[in-house]
């Protein structure tokens, strides 16, 4: 083991991995919530409110990895896409 902290890069790495395992399991919680639809539907959302939203929902699911980093990579992964709304 390694006496430092995982930097940023590991951190993404391991969350893009986690993404990957629990995609299904992800978006049952993300893609049920009635915000995050209306937010897709709409398509006019705020951000930071939409992937606060996320982190979340998230939140009592992931264990190790920051629901804020793993938030914003299934917002850039593609939301919409995980939700079936993608155009």
């Amino acid at each position: 083991h390694r006496a430092f902290p995982p930097t940023k890069r590991e951190l993404i790495k391991t969350a893009e991995k986690y993404i990957s395992k629990k995609w299904s399991e992800l978006s049952k919680i993300i893609c049920s919530n009635e915000m995050i639809i209306k937010s897709i539907q709409n398509k006019n959302f705020d951000i930071i409110v939409l992937i606060s939203t996320i982190a979340d929902l998230i939140s009592s699911v992931v264990i190790g990895i920051s629901p804020i980093i793993m938030a914003t990579l299934i917002y850039k992964f593609g939301i919409t896409k995980m939700c079936g709304y993608d155009d």
